[in-house]
């Protein structure tokens, strides 16, 4: 089932697009949005498939805003929906999927959406299998092979620390405060949006997208997408397999990436541990 959503100033194309979409089976009409922003403030706490633009729009153009939905969301589909065909040479230069002239017909929108279809089908094959290494060092892996993030230091910092949290929801709060704890509110949270932009970017291109959920308030890691060695060390110290611990533990926890709020769960670790080599 493809998720849509479409953005045009005029009612009347809401409602003819609208109309023209409710002999779709496999289509979810999710929203008629009239206005740019309501379309984004949806996108927070939502998933697409395709959006459907119209170029000449009050205020934000349909170009401008399809360059912005490229950045923060490369995985959705841009299809330009507008009376105007001197358009098209530009919208093909931001890489939207296709472009339609109004007014819409059920033929035309079908060959896009089956084309759109049939793309989403080719990706669509078992997610890549990621393994998280939080102690010694962060890295994020894949059979081994290493994703670099060193050049997204703050990016890697977050997914650090969202996989502290091992799944739980957090706050813009409690992560600004760890990670930039003398920075003013206002300059911290304006960091968080544009390190989150950064990690979301770097995990599409890499086709790990599914690890990372977020909504207007809060961020939080999916657990059942990768495999960890914090949730795996966990898992032996349960069940006390002193064998499999001393396999997982190659060093403290982030030992080598320094980041201040990682301190009190080093310490924490080695209590741990203290304790079960007090029981030998």
């Amino acid at each position: 089932m493809l998720r849509i959503a479409i953005l045009d100033d005029e009612r009347h194309a809401l409602e003819l697009f609208e109309s023209v979409t409710e002999s779709f089976e496999d289509v979810s009409l999710c929203g008629l949005f009239d206005d740019a922003d309501d379309l984004l403030a949806y996108l927070e706490v939502n998933s697409l498939d395709i959006i459907f633009l119209d170029i000449e729009m009050p205020g934000k153009s349909g170009m401008q805003l399809a360059e912005e939905l490229s950045g923060i969301c490369p995985e959705i589909s841009i299809v330009f929906v507008t009376a105007y065909s001197e358009y098209a040479v530009e919208a093909f230069e931001l890489s939207v999927f296709d472009y339609i002239l109004k007014p819409v017909s059920a033929e035309r929108l079908r060959k896009t959406l089956n084309r759109i279809g049939k793309g989403k089908q080719t990706i669509a094959f078992t997610p890549k299998r990621l393994t998280i290494q939080c102690f010694q060092r962060f890295e994020c892996k894949i059979a081994e092979k290493v994703f670099p993030l060193n050049h997204l230091m703050k990016a890697k910092e977050l997914l650090a620390f969202l996989v502290s949290r091992k799944g739980a929801e957090t706050s813009w709060e409690q992560i600004t405060e760890a990670l930039w704890p003398d920075m003013n509110c206002e300059k911290a949270h304006n960091n968080l949006y544009i390190t989150t932009y950064r990690l979301r970017k770097w995990l599409s291109e890499n086709n790990l997208s599914q690890i990372f959920e977020s909504s207007r308030n809060s961020y939080r890691i999916v657990p059942s997408e990768f495999s960890c060695d914090l949730f795996d060390l966990e898992n032996a110290m349960k069940e006390g397999d002193k064998r499999r611990i001393s396999v997982l533990y190659q060093g403290e926890f982030l030992e080598e990436d320094g980041y201040e709020w990682a301190y009190p769960i080093q310490a924490e670790w080695a209590r741990k541990l203290n304790l079960l080599a007090g029981q030998e």
